[in-house]
């Protein structure tokens, strides 16, 4: 999760290489679940990020890519869920996610909070791909949460890109150290570990399986693959055959 961030522009073949190549996987198959439910939902909101069925009462939010302004905006998530609040009563969050601003995602954790004690709605978190760094924050408010069988969990301590003085830079310091209790709170009170427990995991930057992350109490249920040995490699080579067309396109036009 990032504090404050410093972001490098690359025009080079390379960083292009790698823009697609994270796009593709962070995104790429989880926007079909998406699609799915796009084809079946009542739609009276939609965004990028966001299916509000108002008829069935359910909000959709697709947690996919960076927790961030430019990428998966919580602030617009969360003004729609204020907008709607009143006809809500299922919030299913759809997470593959490598985290992003902690800031912002605490804004979403807090909407999420209160609308939950207000409304008493029910929150389920699936998590698809990967919920690493402050995606991982909805564990904490969410009351039923599902990971598929080959995803990820990964929590860390804060950190951050500072400038400054020596006073500047221990007062980041303490910033940071009160970030991680806040962070090592929520974990806690969903496994049932002590926070101290809990900061150590986060100190070693733990990655956690499916089954690692059922038996740590992370989550409450493994979703077990639909997809055969076949069908997955043919999504595989799909996804390949895509991205190098779109490398090709790229070094083409550079």
């Amino acid at each position: 999760m990032v504090i404050q961030c410093i972001q490098f522009q690359h025009k080079g073949r390379y960083q292009k290489m790698n823009d697609i190549f994270s796009q593709k996987m962070i995104k790429g198959v989880s926007e079909k679940h998406r699609q799915a439910i796009q084809k079946t939902a009542n739609i009276n909101a939609e965004g990028e990020s966001i299916i509000f069925d108002k008829k069935n009462q359910t909000f959709n939010i697709f947690m996919y890519g960076t927790i961030s302004r430019w990428d998966f905006d919580t602030t617009d998530v969360s003004k729609q869920l204020r907008k709607n609040q009143n006809d809500i009563s299922t919030i299913n969050i759809y997470t593959n996610s490598g985290g992003g601003s902690v800031y912002d995602a605490w804004g979403l954790y807090t909407t999420l909070s209160d609308i939950k004690q207000k409304q008493g709605v029910t929150i389920n978190n699936t998590i698809e791909g990967i919920a690493a760094s402050a995606a991982t924050f909805y564990i904490g408010v969410s009351d039923s949460i599902s990971i598929g069988e080959s995803a990820e969990i990964m929590i860390h301590e804060a950190w951050g890109i500072f400038m400054g003085n020596k006073n500047e830079l221990k007062e980041n310091i303490s910033r940071l150290e009160k970030i991680d209790n806040n962070i090592s709170k929520v974990y806690a009170k969903k496994t049932g570990k002590t926070e101290q427990e809990i900061q150590e995991k986060m100190k070693q930057e733990t990655w956690f399986s499916a089954d690692d992350a059922l038996k740590y109490g992370l989550v409450d249920k493994i979703i077990e693959s639909q997809y055969n040995d076949e069908q997955v490699q043919q999504e595989m080579d799909n996804m390949v055959t895509q991205m190098l067309q779109d490398i090709d396109t790229l070094t083409m036009a550079t």
